[in-house]
């Protein structure tokens, strides 16, 4: 399809005269920064929200009766991506797809879905629990409860999250007649199964999917990182994965705060710090050696030393060999406690 769907849209919008455009555009949020509530719009045209609504409703009948085959065809573009997609998609996704696809809105999308008989949002109050999604009107929504409740029984027993290809190997054992991108596509229309910024699903309430606090947020960027990270690294990060508050940025100082009174998080170098859970020591580099020395229940040369201290703390060699000669005493290059 050659024409981008707002100009289908558009060209749609004229069979209505300029009062129902008007409250049709308003109601999905094309043209508009968003959709308005039917009081909103019938304060605007002095209607009450009942007349509001029957004059949208009869507006979308009108253009379905006098559309051309672009929009039919436009109509048909977005009942075959979402059967595509195992008949369900989530609305933000189905959103996004199509601009890239299409160059259409939300509002524009919000119209094509509002005046299809193909395909339409999901009841909620029917169908718990679902996030707003997009769905063929003939989807078997009981095949769909059948996985997500096998998808909750298998984290429940797990208590941890899963890597995606480990949790569809899982699913579709039970569910033959659904694909990878099927079930991801269910999956991700649950409330109660999410997927966190680095492709591990589990319970959504889980710090680990859904991370709400500061501290939540930086003991995820952690756990995720091959190295020890700068404090302003970590929010940078943090906004990287779209972890934030919208397009608010994390302070650096913030965090910075959350790191120093956490004792999940170690200080290793200047600003710089890791997982205590990821077997980084707490305490100075005088701590460090004497606790290497007592581990290692042998004399250890300085070298030997100075290498397991740089595991753990971004220090220089030689801050380490100071240290070493104030608590442990020299045999020929040797090193035990004093």
């Amino acid at each position: 399809m050659n024409k981008k769907f707002t100009d289908i849209c558009s060209d749609a919008l004229r069979v209505l005269s300029p009062r129902a455009r008007d409250c049709v555009q308003r109601r999905f949020g094309i043209g508009h920064a968003n959709a308005q509530t039917l009081d909103a719009i019938g304060k605007q045209h002095d209607i009450t929200r009942e007349r509001v609504r029957q004059v949208v409703r009869a507006s979308l009948l009108q253009i379905h009766e006098k559309a051309n085959e672009e929009y039919h065809a436009a109509q048909s573009g977005i009942e075959g991506y979402v059967r595509a997609h195992g008949g369900i998609v989530h609305a933000q996704r189905l959103f996004e797809a199509f601009e890239k696809k299409q160059g259409a809105d939300i509002g524009v999308m919000r119209f094509f879905i509002a005046a299809s008989q193909e395909v339409m949002l999901v009841d909620k109050h029917k169908i718990h629990p679902i996030e707003p999604s997009i769905h063929v009107a003939d989807f078997d929504f009981d095949k769909w409860s059948a996985l997500h409740k096998d998808a909750h029984l298998f984290f429940k027993e797990t208590k941890k999250v899963v890597a995606q290809e480990d949790l569809y190997a899982v699913l579709s054992k039970k569910h033959k007649h659904l694909d990878d991108i099927h079930i991801k596509e269910h999956l991700h229309a649950s409330k109660e199964i999410a997927k966190n910024p680095f492709g591990h699903w589990g319970v959504s309430l889980w710090s680990e999917v859904k991370p709400r606090s500061i501290r939540d947020k930086v003991f995820l960027i952690l756990t995720h990182s091959d190295q020890p990270l700068h404090f302003r690294d970590i929010a940078q990060a943090i906004d990287e994965k779209k972890l934030g508050k919208g397009s608010r940025k994390t302070h650096p100082q913030t965090v910075h705060n959350e790191l120093i009174k956490d004792s999940s998080f170690v200080l290793v170098g200047r600003g710089t710090y890791a997982l205590a859970s990821q077997g980084y020591m707490k305490g100075k580099v005088k701590d460090l050696v004497i606790n290497i020395l007592k581990e290692a229940g042998k004399p250890l040369t300085a070298d030997e030393v100075i290498e397991r201290v740089l595991d753990q703390r971004t220090v220089k060699p030689a801050t380490v060999k100071i240290n070493l000669n104030a608590v442990a005493r020299n045999d020929n290059g040797n090193y035990t406690l004093k």
